[in-house]
Formats: C-alpha cells, structure tokens, sequence
C-alpha cells in the first residue's frame, strides 16, 4: 500500500509540462559546434528556458577555448518512437549553436 501512495504524484504529474534539461550531443566537440537537445513525451508539453540553454552552450563552448555560442534559426525534430495510432509518442527536439571567438 505504501508503495501504491508513493507513486500516486507520478500519476497525477504524467499529464503536466516538464522542463527537460537538454543535453550535449557527444560529437559536438570536433565540428565546434553544440548540440542541445531533449526527449519530449507526446503526453507533455516541454518548457525549454532557450536562456539557460545558450548559456549551457557558452559554458560548452568556453570550456574548448571559444568565447560565445550562436544559436542556428529554429530547432530540430526527430521522431524516435511511433504509436500505435502512427503519431509519433517520442521526440527528440534539438538547437545547434556554432562555437565563436567573440
């Protein structure tokens, strides 16, 4: 029963908007480059704070020598898991941000 009643929040919360941390991709660093990205479950909307995700980059950059990151226009989507009804359940949402000198 305990564990029943610790679980419970995670069910009422499944339906609400998450703020997923993007996460460097692995293979930013050779092309200067930094690849933010995240999942976005289709049952929630994502609250993506593109501030802190530029200064994540910065940091990234910063961190290879570089002193500012831009950011490319838009954003990138790639489905990753298909439903049964053929909507797309998990989406990987992903900025590229070019590593600068100034």
């Amino acid at each position: 029963m305990k564990k029943l009643l610790l679980c419970a929040p995670l069910l009422f919360a499944a339906g609400c908007s998450v703020e997923p941390p993007p996460a460097m991709s692995p293979d930013s660093q050779v092309n200067t480059f930094v690849e933010m990205a995240y999942e976005a479950d289709a049952l929630k909307a994502a609250l993506i704070d593109w501030g802190a995700v530029k200064k994540n980059a910065i940091s990234q950059c910063s961190s290879w020598g570089y002193a500012s990151a831009q950011a490319y226009e838009g954003t990138r989507t790639q489905c990753q898991s298909m439903g049964a009804s053929s909507n797309c359940d998990l989406t990987t949402v992903s900025r590229i941000y070019l590593c600068t000198p100034h």
